[in-house]
């Protein structure tokens, strides 16, 4: 989990801690500083008791510093379970600690001045087949009689590019989405350009630039239509199999960007199949940025984990050299 870094843990400084010196007393001691336990510490201390909370790691450094911010009272296991294995009673006690649990983060989050983002927002529940809408049958009525009797069918969720046809609307939902201030840019796969205009409009009231994907069989019309919509800087991926392939084209790469530059102004990425410093030298004649991910992924997996950091960064001073040398010359 460690080498997957999660914009929460860029969001801002997070206070450094020390071990104990000595012996400590305290009315209460919490073992984990992620958020269940320091929530539990904050309404310890607001109860007036002293509270000493460890961890064998940095604050919300696990679990939590992967969180999706996403609050929700729409229980992942289903009621209609919770209802059938443990009895009505469990069933209303889930619905009421988890929608108490969004209440008091709310709470919190306006008593503190806590600039999240927080906000209430609705969440659908659907499927894609007979099987699953009969599920969804089973779970309004066993949320409504857990005490949740604002959920309701709706005729579909408002995605304008996807119908997902007849589903469970769950009001006062709520995201606390810090991280829209934490990044400024979002790799689009999918939808293509042409279904994405009101995406694109969205990142873009929030400050995020998409990023989009062309390939070597985009027709010219697709690209066009990317540059219409892509910000910050296309991202082309240079072949048509799997990445960190070695079948690198760098001649069909160079006349592909030439295309595409027929139409967009934005800087070029390009990835897949660079390998040494040879190809990586000969995708930046063209490209404005060389990207990298499957052969150092190679690197870091090719000895012991206490080495992967060393053997990474000498294969990359071979790239970085390679490009500087680039533009030495060019300077």
């Amino acid at each position: 989990m460690e080498h997957t870094p999660s914009p929460w843990t860029d969001a801002g400084p997070i206070p450094v801690t020390h071990a104990l010196a000595g012996d400590a007393r305290a009315d209460v001691c919490i073992v984990g500083a992620g958020i269940a336990g320091l929530s539990t510490a904050y309404e310890c201390v607001r109860a007036g008791l002293k509270v000493i909370v460890l961890d064998d790691g940095p604050i919300g450094g696990g679990e939590t510093s992967r969180t999706t911010a996403h609050l929700s009272n729409a229980f992942d296991d289903r009621y209609h379970n919770i209802e059938r294995v443990l009895g009505a009673d469990a069933a209303r006690l889930v619905a009421a600690s988890h929608t108490k649990a969004i209440d008091e983060i709310e709470r919190i989050v306006q008593a503190e001045r806590i600039d999240c983002g927080f906000e209430r927002v609705d969440g659908y529940l659907f499927s894609p087949d007979r099987e699953g809408q009969e599920e969804l049958e089973q779970e309004i009525g066993a949320a409504l009689r857990a005490g949740l009797p604002d959920v309701s069918w709706v005729e579909r969720a408002p995605f304008p590019s996807f119908d997902t046809g007849r589903c469970l609307r769950w009001p006062r939902q709520a995201l606390a989405p810090l991280y829209r201030r934490h990044f400024d840019m979002m790799r689009v796969g999918a939808p293509p350009p042409e279904e994405s205009t009101e995406f694109a409009a969205l990142l873009g009231e929030r400050g995020v630039a998409p990023i989009f994907l062309l390939a070597p069989t985009t027709p010219e019309s697709r690209i066009a239509a990317v540059a219409k919509l892509a910000r910050g800087y296309v991202y082309y991926v240079s072949l048509k199999g799997v990445t960190g392939a070695s079948h690198l084209d760098t001649a069909e790469v160079s006349r592909k960007l030439a295309e595409i530059r027929r139409h967009v102004r934005l800087p070029i990425g390009v990835g897949f199949g660079i390998r040494d410093a040879a190809s990586a030298r000969a995708i930046a004649a063209d490209a404005d940025a060389v990207v990298i991910g499957s052969r150092i992924i190679q690197e870091i997996e090719s000895g012991p984990a206490d080495g992967a950091a060393d053997r990474a960064g000498a294969w990359l001073a071979g790239i970085r050299s390679a490009l500087d040398s680039m533009r030495e010359r060019a300077a």
